[in-house]
């Protein structure tokens, strides 16, 4: 039955913290343009460096993850309604045209001072996205929207 090696903490010559050293695999190493890649754990104390570890190799390896394979963008449509006193819920659309049209019915409805259509890009499986970009607002709604 194979090992698994745990990653230990290290100090390095010229410095009290511990470290973690990753080695690049073979095929990234061109990519990477190393061999090795340190990373602090931020700490002096053993104890706490290998309570560290675990997340530090997690985190490491999603960056070389995301490194690797092309970001998968996602445009996600979204209306919004804008009520008098608390904003209202968000609703994925299909489309931007979809996200018009619901956001128009949706700022004629009672109770409904207004509402906004916007679009926002990004790749969730690493949890990054743009700003969102507004598509259409209709009725009485803020020119600074990051009150809503």
């Amino acid at each position: 039955m194979p090992t698994l090696k745990m990653p230990t903490p290290r100090k390095r010559p010229t410095s009290d913290f511990y470290w973690i050293r990753k080695k690049v695999p073979l095929a990234l190493r061109r990519l990477v343009g190393k061999t090795e890649v340190w990373a602090s754990l931020g700490t002096k104390d053993e104890r706490k460096a290998l309570i560290k570890i675990g997340a530090v190799t997690r985190a490491a390896g999603l960056r070389a993850n995301a490194r690797t394979r092309p970001m998968s963008e996602v445009t996600y449509y979204v209306r919004f309604a804008v009520r008098p006193f608390a904003p209202g819920e968000a609703t994925e659309c299909f489309s931007a045209n979809a996200a018009v049209m619901r956001a128009e019915a949706l700022s004629r409805k009672p109770g409904h001072v207004g509402a906004i259509a916007f679009r926002r890009t990004g790749d969730p499986a690493i949890g990054e996205f743009g700003d969102a970009k507004l598509l259409r607002k209709f009725g009485e709604v803020p020119d600074d929207l990051s009150a809503l």
